[in-house]
């Protein structure tokens, strides 16, 4: 099995080849949470997401030949029926005060500082480019994103491309609209 950033063997892993599950949880959920947050779900919905993909993990634990985009994938398919079942309730209750409110310590420290700037900016994004970008900033190559997803590999770098360029198009425009807002302020001073 090759490591997720170099291509490297993975040296976490035993004779066997697999790490134990329990290593592996360990290791994967606050990375997992992350990636489904950059596909637009709350830290809430990505944390169940999270962590119904790694029950399922375990359950087929055996079977599993590569364990990292297994998750990936049943991680995003258990955000997207629940984005399309719940409909986005989580943050409107959070909103009127009756859902519960905090997050785990560990993983509120994982996130940057400037997180929430680029969770806004993923989120314009169109579902498949954003999942490329999740994964790339997961630290995948477009070569292993094609393996992961059963996509051309031509595929992911395109969508990797107009997403990049997008994501320069929108900051652009709202660093230009920031500095107008400011211009205006000044002079109407």
């Amino acid at each position: 099995m090759l490591n997720r950033k170099r291509g490297a063997p993975d040296p976490s892993r035993g004779s066997s080849g697999r790490p134990d599950f329990d290593e592996f949880f360990r290791a994967e959920f606050v990375r997992l949470t992350r990636y489904v947050m950059t596909l637009g779900a709350t830290k809430e919905e990505a944390k169940d997401a999270a962590q119904n993909a790694l029950v399922d993990a375990w359950e087929h634990w055996e079977s599993i030949k590569s364990p990292h985009a297994w998750c990936r994938t049943a991680a995003n398919r258990y955000y997207i029926s629940s984005d399309i079942r719940i409909n986005k309730e989580a943050p409107l209750a959070e909103k009127s005060g009756w859902a519960v409110q905090g997050t785990v310590k560990h993983i509120q420290d994982f996130f940057p500082p400037d997180w929430e700037y680029v969770l806004r900016h993923l989120r314009k994004l169109a579902p498949v480019r954003r999942s490329v970008m999740a994964y790339t900033i997961d630290g995948y190559s477009p070569q292993e994103i094609a393996e992961m997803t059963g996509t051309n590999p031509g595929t992911v770098r395109s969508n990797l491309r107009y997403a990049k360029k997008q994501l320069v198009e929108e900051i652009n425009k709202e660093q230009a609209d920031l500095a107008e807002s400011k211009k205006t302020k000044r002079s109407g001073q």
